[in-house]
C-alpha cells in the first residue's frame, strides 16, 4: 500500500491543492494528514471546507486545539485570524479529529508524540536552535518499533521502523 502523508497545510488552500494533485498524479492508496490544518494567513474557511470535501484521515495537531480551546487574547495571530473566519460546521469536524489514528494495519498517525501535539518527536527545539532526539522519545521509539514492529508517522517526521530501530526515509 502506498500512503502518502501530508502536515501543516495551515490554511493554504493553493498549497494544499497543488499537493493533492500531485498525490492523485502518484497514485497514493491512502492520504493521511497529520494536523495543523487551517491557522495561516491564506485561506483558512475555504481549506477547511477542501479538506472536509476531500475525507482524508486526519489527526488534530496542537492549532486545532488552540483554535477550539483558548480564550482569543492567548491566540497567536494566525490562530485568532481562522477562529474568527472558521463556521461552526468547521469547529464542529476540528472538534471530531482524534489525536492519533491507525490509518492501515501497523500504522500510526499522529502530530507531535501520540501523547503531546506539541512535543517534537525526534528532535528538540530550543532557543539555540534544533538538536537530535530527546532521550525519552528516541528510546520510545526504539521500544515501540521493536515490540509493536509497526510503522509510524508524525507531523514533518515520516517513519518507517527497521528491525533494530528507525530509520527517516520516503514513506512509500
Amino acid at each position: 500500500m502506498r500512503i502518502a502523508v501530508i502536515s501543516d497545510v495551515h490554511g493554504n488552500l493553493p498549497a494544499l491543492a497543488a499537493v493533492l494533485a500531485a498525490i492523485g498524479a502518484e497514485g497514493a492508496d491512502l492520504t493521511v494528514n497529520l494536523g495543523d490544518l487551517l491557522s495561516g494567513y491564506v485561506q483558512p474557511a475555504q481549506t477547511a471546507d477542501r479538506l472536509i470535501a476531500a475525507g482524508l484521515v486526519t489527526v488534530r495537531g496542537n492549532h486545532e486545539r488552540q483554535v477550539l480551546t483558548f480564550a482569543p487574547e492567548r491566540m497567536g495571530m494566525a490562530d485568532r485570524l481562522t477562529s474568527e473566519v472558521i463556521t461552526a460546521e468547521h469547529r464542529e469536524w476540528m472538534a471530531s479529529l482524534p489525536m492519533l489514528v491507525e490509518p492501515a494495519p501497523g500504522v500510526l498517525a499522529f502530530h507531535g508524540t501520540p501523547t503531546d501535539d506539541l512535543q517534537y518527536l525526534l528532535h528538540t527545539v530550543t532557543a539555540a536552535g534544533a538538536r537530535g532526539g530527546g532521550r525519552v522519545w528516541t528510546r520510545w521509539c526504539s521500544v515501540w518499533v521493536t515490540c509493536r514492529a509497526i510503522g509510524w508517522c508524525c507531523a514533518g517526521t515520516p517513519i518507517w521502523p527497521g528491525r533494530c530501530g528507525c530509520r527517516t526515509g520516503p514513506w512509500w
